[in-house]
């Protein structure tokens, strides 16, 4: 598999009230919407041409997905889909064909999918509200390695944190996090100016913890006005 098995190549906010999530994100991130449908809202970044719309050059959007609970739903990039399929039915996971893809579960209840990788290079953006980093909460990271390892040849180093694991090569960079009940997959979203970007989380009826100072820059966790989890972060380097 190559060192792109498993890009992230689209992503989808699961939220219960559509109309109230894309206010808030827009307040307190600064979102616009380039389409506009009853079940969701896609993403502008406006630092890239207008025939895109992504989340820091990543297509990404806000789907009324309710009663699933909150997530950050990925669909990853795969060179040969169905060897890729085949992979997450013999790893444990449930496959369900899908319109160009493959809607998958792994064997913690991760909602995910799958689609053939386009050969494009990453986009980058420096726009914020872009997304930075991606926390893959589990119950067992044991297992998930095992899950992940085998499906797209991820290869994981110990993370700052107890049960925490670094994903080597992930795009966007991710990591895993242990000792969940429900399976998720938690954002962190760029800022050039974390204390502004707290008090309009805030302001937009979210919750924000003070900055912190982290290795990689300062950074708050939060929730929006729904409940869902995400992190901001100022990065020193990104």
């Amino acid at each position: 598999m190559s060192g792109t098995e498993g890009a992230v190549g689209y992503a989808a906010l699961w939220v219960g009230d559509l109309a109230r999530a894309a206010t808030f994100y827009a307040d307190a991130l600064g979102w616009s919407y380039t389409e506009v449908a009853e079940q969701y809202r896609m993403i502008d970044d406006p630092a890239l041409p207008r025939s895109i719309v992504a989340l820091g050059a990543l297509p990404a959007g806000v789907w009324d997905q309710w009663p699933r609970h909150s997530t950050l739903f990925l669909s990853h990039a795969v060179e040969d889909l169905p060897g890729a399929v085949e992979r997450v039915r013999a790893a444990g996971g449930r496959v369900h064909a899908a319109d160009g893809g493959a809607d998958c579960v792994d064997d913690q209840g991760m909602p995910f999918s799958l689609h053939t990788a386009d050969g494009a290079a990453p986009g980058t953006s420096t726009a914020p509200g872009r997304l930075a980093y991606l926390t893959f909460e589990v119950a067992d990271t044991a297992r998930a390695r095992a899950f992940l390892g085998a499906v797209f040849g991820w290869h994981f180093a110990p993370g700052n944190v107890e049960d925490g694991w670094q994903i080597d090569g992930l795009t966007p960079m991710g990591g895993l996090h242990g000792g969940h009940d429900q399976a998720t997959v938690v954002p962190m979203y760029a800022v050039d100016r974390l204390e502004a970007a707290v008090a309009a989380v805030r302001a937009a009826g979210g919750s924000a913890t003070d900055p912190e100072r982290r290795s990689f820059g300062t950074m708050s966790s939060c929730a929006d006005d729904q409940g869902s989890r995400f992190h901001l972060g100022e990065l020193s380097q990104d």
